[in-house]
């Protein structure tokens, strides 16, 4: 086996590490993966649009981990990500700089063109080419990438400035507070400002009717089988064999609202951190289910990495 290629993802709310192999055939073998909080982004209005130091050093440190575990794999080629939070942060350079210095390798601030197209060739890596359009969901920290297309044809990109902790930073009255929870009319607000940016990307919604959603970041298929939402064996791919519809994702927000952030990552353990922003998040789906008056939702465990380790492989053979 060729020494594998490892892409670290630098984003608003975790770190994201993939080690993997490709075949001659273009099959990707998964040796080393993890998603690890470390909210890099969170916060940001407190300093006047800067990364905070104490969010700065988790990450950090987890970065350390990652150039460890890299030599122990005798990692080929590395490439290193990072998308809305370094995008946007006042103290971008300097965080960036002593990334680079833990890495021993340049970071790549990609735009999000970039972002979308290589999370849309992750999530169209199995799917049929006979595929029709889907709206395709990067769900973010910081900004929600759209895309829509269907295998080998990206009709169009668009980005939202509505990350999930991002809209927790903005729309909630005591944000870092575990025993703070989301209030209806805090809800109602962030959910308004969600059908604004998605009328306001220009996209023909008239055109789209109907078109099912794909959303993905990372681990949304895990996350919706660890919480009880109910999925029909039904999906359109090996790698995403399920879906689901809005009414389900919004019986959910229903019923986590009256609960802290403390009492719902008692309830839900499914990653430190996940419950704070879940109901954000799925706003966003939900909202664009309304929009475009979608009826599938397929979860998808897909992210840019993998879209890049392709990119990689590619390149090279």
């Amino acid at each position: 086996m060729n020494n594998p290629y490892a892409v670290i993802d630098i984003g608003s709310l975790k770190v994201k590490f993939l080690i993997a192999s490709v075949t001659p055939q273009h099959s990707l073998t998964e040796l080393y993966a993890s998603s690890t909080l470390t909210c890099l982004g969170c916060d940001m209005d407190l300093k006047e649009d800067a990364i905070l130091e104490s969010n700065a050093e988790k990450t950090y440190t987890e970065l350390r981990r990652c150039a460890q575990i890299m030599q122990e794999h005798q990692v080929a080629k590395v490439r290193i990500v990072a998308t809305q939070t370094l995008r946007r942060a006042s103290n971008s350079k300097e965080v960036t700089q002593n990334i680079e210095r833990i890495l021993n390798a340049p970071v790549e601030i990609i735009d999000h063109q970039e972002e979308a197209a290589l999370f849309f060739k992750a999530v169209m890596s199995d799917m049929p080419e006979n595929l029709p359009n889907h709206l395709v969901v990067d769900m973010g920290g910081g900004s929600v990438q759209l895309i829509i297309g269907r295998p080998k044809e990206i009709h169009s990109i668009n980005m939202m400035p509505t990350g999930a902790a991002y809209l927790h930073d903005k729309y909630i009255k005591e944000p870092q507070s575990e025993k703070s929870k989301t209030h209806p009319e805090e809800l109602k607000l962030l959910k308004t400002f969600i059908h604004e940016q998605i009328r306001n990307t220009g996209i023909d919604r008239s055109a789209f009717q109907g078109i099912p959603i794909v959303y993905g970041s990372s681990n949304i298929a895990d996350l919706f089988d660890h919480i009880g939402i109910p999925l029909s064996t039904d999906g359109p791919s090996q790698t995403h064999p399920m879906t689901t519809h809005p009414q389900h994702l919004q019986t959910f927000v229903d019923s986590i609202l009256p609960y802290t952030y403390e009492e719902r990552e008692a309830m839900f353990n499914f990653q430190k951190g996940y419950m704070w922003g879940i109901d954000k998040a799925f706003a966003n789906i939900i909202a664009l289910a309304d929009e475009f008056n979608s009826s599938v939702i397929i979860p998808s465990n897909a992210n840019i990495s993998q879209g890049i380790i392709f990119s990689l492989a590619q390149i090279e053979t």
